[in-house]
C-alpha cells in the first residue's frame, strides 16, 4: 500500500510541476511575443497562424524583429534566447552574427511599416520594416496581460486540486483520529459536535432520501449524503470564482482587434486550465486502487459521487473552451481553415467525446445495459484525455497528461496484480433459493476484509472480462458468495443450474481484492447490526470479527430480516460458527402476518420482501438455534435506534446494510435522535452503489 500510495504520489504531482514549470513565463518569451505578433499583424511575411519559424528563415522578418527590440530597449542578446530555441526546434541555427546582420540589414534597407499593405502576398514583402516603439510597447504590454492571465490560470488549477487536498486531509484526520485515538469521539460529543453529525456529517440531503433511487422521466439519479453535496457546491462555487478572476483585459488591446475578442479569448483559455487540471484528479477519484480512499477511509461511492460530478464539470470546461475558440474563429472569418488543422479536429474529437460520456453514464442507460456503458465508457473516457493531449502536447500541458495516464494505467496494474496474486482457482457454483452461492478456495495468504468486498472475474468466454463486486463470508479455507440472479452472467448461471441434476457445477474464476474496510466499532459499548436483503455477508463479516475480539463488557445485537425460512436456513452453517449465546440475534420473517413488532415507516425495496406466502410456524429451526429470536413481520426501526441507546452504558454504533428504503430510514431515525442523549451515538452504512 505505502508504495503504491508513493508511486501514485510521485506521478500525480511531477505531473503537476511539470505542467506549472511550462507555463512560466521569461521575459525573452514575453517580448519575442509581443513583438512578433506586432510585425506579424503588420505585414504579411507568412501566411500560417503563429508561425515563429518566420524570423529564423526570413531575413527580412528577422530584421524587422531586431528593430522592435530595439525600439523598447530589449536589444540585449539574452533576450533573442527564446528565438534561439524557437529556431533550434526548427533545426535552424542562430547566433549573434545572425542578430548583428539582421541590424545593418535595418539600417540599408528598412522601410516604415506602413509602405507595405496587409493584402500584400507573402512572396513579394522583400523588405524589413520599421516599427514604432510605442505602438510596439503596448504589444508588449498587452501580452505580458494575456502571458499573466495565462500564468495565473496555471495557479488557478493548482488551486482547484488544494481544494480537494484539503477536503481529504480533513476527511483522514477526522477518520484516522477515532482509529489512532478512539476514546476520542467520546470526548468530543458535545452541543456542536452533535450538531455537526446531525445537521451535516450523517443526513441525506433531503430527509430520507439518499440510497434510493430518484426519477423524472428517464433521468434517474442516486442523491449525494449532504456532506458530499456541501462539498460538491462549495467546489462549482470555487471553480466559478477561478474561472472569472483575474480576467480584465484592458480596452485597445492591439494583440487583439475587439475588446469582445480579448475576453472570449481570455475565458476560453481559463476554461482550458481548469480542465486539463482536473483530468488527472477525475481519472483518481474513478479507480478503485485511489489511494485516497486508504487516507480518507470513505467509502468507494463517495469517490465515484465525486468522480461523476467532477465530470460534470470537465466536459463542461471544455465545452466553454470549445465555444469559446468558435466564436473567435468566427470574428476573425477563419472559421473553416482552423477546423481543417489537427490541432482543432483533436479538440472537438475531445469535446465530442466527453459530452457522449456525460450521455452515456445516465443511470437509465447503466442500469438497463451495463455491459455496453462499461465498454463505452471506458473508450469514450480514452478519446477523451488522448485528444486533450494531442490538442495540449506543445502548449505546455504533457506533464498533466502523463501524470492521467499514470493513474489509470497503475490502476488496472494493480487490478492485473490483484487477480495473479489469489490465482485462478476453481469455483463451485450452485442455486440456493434466488441466490447463486459461488464458493471459492481461499489462498493462505488472502486476508478477506470483515464489511469490505471483492470483484469476481467468471471464466466464462462470453463475460470473462467483466467483474462485479460482492461481499463474502470468509472461513479457514474457502470464500462463500452470495450472488443475487440478475441480468447478465447471473442469470445464465440460474439457468444452467436448474437444468443441472445436480444443481451445481465448477467454474474457473479470478477474485480482485480485497477492496473496502471495517467499520471503527470495537470501542462502543454496545454494537447494533442491521441486515436485510442481500446485506447479511458484510454484516455477518463484521460480527464473527467482533466476536473474536470480544470485549466481555460489550454487548452486541444481529438484527437480520429476511423473506421466508428459507433464506435464514441458506445463511444457517454460518450463524452456527458463531457463539450465538452471547449475542441478541433477532431474526424477522416477513413473508408471514402474524402479531408482532409494527412495520416500518416505509417498504423496503423487492429483494427484502417479495411476494407473500403462507409460511407455518412449525418450520421455524427454534430447537437447533435456541439462542435466536425469530418473529414475524418487519421491525419497528424507530423503536429499535430509541431502546438501543437508552440501553446502552456509553455508547451504540449502528451498522446496516440492505435495502436502500431499510437503510435511509435507519439512518433518518439514528440522526433523529443523536442529540436526544448524552451518550454517543453512531450510525455506519456498508451499502456501495455506484452504477
Amino acid at each position: 500500500m505505502k508504495v503504491h500510495v508513493l508511486f501514485l504520489l510521485i506521478h500525480y504531482f511531477n505531473g503537476v510541476q511539470a505542467g506549472l514549470e511550462d507555463q512560466i513565463i521569461e521575459l525573452d518569451q514575453l517580448t519575442f511575443t509581443g513583438c512578433a505578433n506586432y510585425i506579424l499583424d503588420t505585414v504579411p511575411y507568412t501566411t500560417q497562424f503563429m508561425d515563429w519559424a518566420v524570423f529564423c528563415r526570413d531575413m527580412n522578418a528577422l530584421s524587422s524583429l531586431v528593430g522592435c527590440f530595439e525600439s523598447i530597449g530589449r536589444n540585449e542578446l539574452y533576450m533573442y534566447g527564446y528565438l534561439f530555441e524557437e529556431c533550434a526546434s526548427e533545426n535552424l541555427v542562430l547566433d549573434e552574427s545572425n542578430i548583428t546582420n539582421a541590424a545593418n540589414h535595418l539600417l540599408i534597407d528598412g522601410v516604415p511599416a506602413e509602405f507595405i499593405r496587409k493584402d500584400t502576398p507573402s512572396e513579394n514583402v522583400k523588405r524589413p520594416v520599421i516599427v514604432n516603439g510605442t505602438v510596439a510597447m503596448l504589444f508588449v504590454l498587452g501580452q505580458q496581460q494575456y502571458d499573466k492571465m495565462y500564468s495565473d490560470s496555471t495557479w488557478y488549477g493548482i488551486g482547484a486540486l488544494g481544494y480537494w487536498l484539503s477536503v481529504c486531509l480533513v476527511g483522514a484526520i477526522a477518520n484516522w483520529s477515532v482509529i489512532i485515538f478512539p476514546s476520542l469521539r467520546f470526548k468530543l460529543n458535545g452541543t456542536i459536535a452533535k450538531s455537526w453529525r446531525k445537521y451535516i456529517t450523517l443526513p441525506a440531503l433531503a430527509k430520507k432520501s439518499q440510497s434510493r433511487l430518484k426519477t423524472i422521466g428517464l433521468i434517474g439519479m442516486l442523491l449525494p449524503s449532504r456532506i458530499e453535496t456541501i462539498v460538491s457546491v462549495l467546489f462549482f462555487v470555487l471553480l466559478v470564482v477561478f474561472s472569472a478572476a483575474g480576467i480584465n483585459p484592458y480596452k485597445n488591446n492591439p494583440n487583439f482587434a475587439l475588446n469582445e475578442f480579448t475576453l472570449t479569448k481570455y475565458v476560453g483559455d481559463r476554461a482550458a486550465h481548469l480542465c486539463i487540471f482536473l483530468v488527472p484528479l477525475l481519472l483518481l477519484f474513478g479507480g478503485r486502487n485511489n489511494f485516497l480512499i486508504w487516507l480518507t477511509r470513505w467509502k468507494f461511492s463517495t469517490f465515484v459521487a465525486y468522480h461523476r460530478w467532477i465530470g460534470r464539470w470537465v466536459v463542461l470546461l471544455a465545452i466553454v473552451h470549445g465555444c469559446s475558440y468558435s466564436s473567435l474563429f468566427n470574428m476573425t472569418n477563419t472559421y473553416g481553415s482552423r477546423v481543417a488543422t489537427s490541432f482543432i479536429q483533436w479538440g472537438i474529437t475531445g469535446i465530442v467525446a466527453g459530452s457522449l460520456v456525460l450521455f452515456q453514464g445516465l443511470l437509465f442507460l447503466r442500469r438497463r445495459w451495463y455491459e455496453f456503458f462499461l465498454i463505452t465508457h471506458i473508450v469514450l473516457v480514452f478519446v477523451f484525455v488522448f485528444s486533450a493531449y494531442q490538442h495540449t502536447e506543445d502548449l505546455g500541458f504533457s506533464g498533466v497528461l502523463y501524470a492521467s495516464f499514470a493513474i489509470w494505467g497503475f490502476d488496472r496494474f494493480v487490478r492485473l496484480a490483484r487477480l495473479v496474486v489469489f490465482g485462478f482457482p476453481m469455483a463451485e457454483i450452485s442455486l440456493q433459493d434466488d441466490k447463486i452461492r459461488v464458493t471459492i478456495p481461499k489462498p493462505a495468504h488472502w486476508t478477506a476484509v470483515p464489511g469490505g468486498h471483492a470483484w469476481i472475474h467468471f471464466g466464462d468466454k462470453a463475460w470473462f472480462w467483466q467483474s462485479h463486486p460482492f461481499c463474502c463470508i470468509a472461513d479457514e479455507t474457502n470464500l462463500t458468495f452470495y450472488c443475487k440472479v440478475q441480468k447478465g452472467i447471473t442469470a445464465k448461471f440460474q439457468k444452467k443450474l436448474q437444468s443441472h441434476p445436480e444443481k451445481s457445477f465448477k467454474i474457473r474464476v479470478g477474485v480482485e481484492g480485497p477492496y473496502g474496510k471495517s467499520n471503527p466499532i470495537k470501542h462502543h459499548s454496545d454494537v447494533v447490526f442491521i441486515a436485510g436483503g442481500n446485506g447479511f455477508p458484510g454484516i455477518f463479516s463484521e460480527l464473527e470479527q467482533l466476536l473474536k475480539a470480544l470485549d466481555s463488557k460489550q454487548r452486541l445485537q444481529f438484527n437480520w430480516i429476511v423473506k421466508d425460512v428459507d433464506s435464514f436456513n441458506m445463511m444457517a452453517e454460518h450463524i452456527n460458527r458463531l457463539s450465538i449465546a452471547r449475542i441478541e440475534f433477532n431474526v424477522y420473517i416477513t413473508q408471514k402476518s402474524s402479531p408482532g413488532p409494527k412495520s416500518l415507516d416505509s417498504p423496503c425495496e423487492e429483494d427484502a420482501f417479495a411476494e407473500k406466502k403462507s409460511i407455518s410456524q412449525g418450520s421455524i429451526p427454534q430447537e437447533e438455534f435456541p439462542s435466536v429470536n425469530f418473529y414475524f413481520g418487519r421491525p419497528d426501526l424507530m423503536e429499535t435506534v430509541q431502546s438501543n441507546i437508552e440501553d446502552c452504558s456509553t455508547g451504540v454504533a449502528f451498522v446496516c446494510c440492505g435495502p436502500t428504503a431499510m437503510i435511509d430510514d435507519l439512518r433518518y431515525f439514528v440522526v433523529s435522535n443523536i442529540d436526544k442523549t448524552n451518550k454517543r451515538v453512531d450510525f455506519y452504512d456498508t451499502l456501495e452503489i455506484w452504477a
